[in-house]
């Protein structure tokens, strides 16, 4: 089951430093529920969400157009929001990506950021 909900309240915003200029993207959640991870022996939850930035032209069922998917999976010791967060003297994944964006440099696309968080502190994918 799938349910897209817009972050744009301050209570249910993704991420603890969102860049405000955010001229080309809109960021939604994207909330999945596993029937992979329910009841699994460590407990992790099986409903998660995840952050996803969508073109602002692209409207969800409105035309048959199609964009490519980027899929962030995060690394051990992470997961796919930390790229939402600020980055000390260089720009975030976000800044990086609107930049390229609004100059051409890339095409639009939508990007994925999964939560794959375990018990265990990390993130872990199987085939």
């Amino acid at each position: 089951m799938t349910k897209m909900q817009s972050e744009r309240s301050s209570s249910t915003r993704v991420g603890p430093f969102l860049p405000s200029g955010l001229s080309s993207f809109e960021l939604l959640s994207l909330e999945i529920e596993s029937t992979f991870l329910k009841d699994n022996p460590l407990g992790d939850p099986y409903c998660r969400r995840h952050p996803i930035l969508l073109p602002k032209n692209f409207q969800d069922g409105a035309s048959n157009k199609k964009i490519p998917l980027v899929i962030y999976l995060g690394g051990f010791g992470s997961k796919g929001e930390k790229a939402l967060g600020w980055k000390g003297f260089d720009e975030s994944f976000l800044e990086k990506i609107e930049r390229l964006t609004a100059a051409r440099k890339i095409d639009p696309c939508a990007y994925l950021f999964i939560d794959a968080w375990t018990f265990w502190g990390g993130s872990q994918y199987l085939d």
